[in-house]
């Protein structure tokens, strides 16, 4: 599922500092692996979609993930997405939000 595009998203992306954290969060709380690779994945997915939508950590907000998830994810185009629902995506989001100190 996490597919070395999503690694590249991420790497690339104004996420891309708050990775390692994440990974650590998740492990803290013993997420399966498979959950790991999802909440990765779609942390790759909405790095990558707000790094081509300009947006610096800064503006991230729950009006932004419910921007990403109502607006972007039904109409995505991006290479190797997942092919889940968009709710699928949403807790993902907002617990990668959260760990990189953002309150949503």
């Amino acid at each position: 599922m996490f597919h070395s595009s999503s690694r590249e998203w991420l790497a690339a992306s104004v996420l891309s500092q708050s990775a390692d954290s994440f990974v650590a969060y998740l492990q803290e709380h013993q997420f399966e692996a498979a959950t790991v690779q999802v909440y990765l994945h779609v942390a790759g997915h909405f790095g990558r979609w707000l790094t081509e939508q300009h947006l610096p950590l800064s503006a991230i907000d729950e009006l932004l993930v419910d921007r990403f998830v109502v607006e972007h994810l039904p109409e995505c185009r991006c290479p190797a997405r997942a092919s889940a629902e968009s709710r699928t995506y949403e807790r993902p989001s907002r617990t990668c939000l959260r760990c990189c100190g953002i309150g949503v």
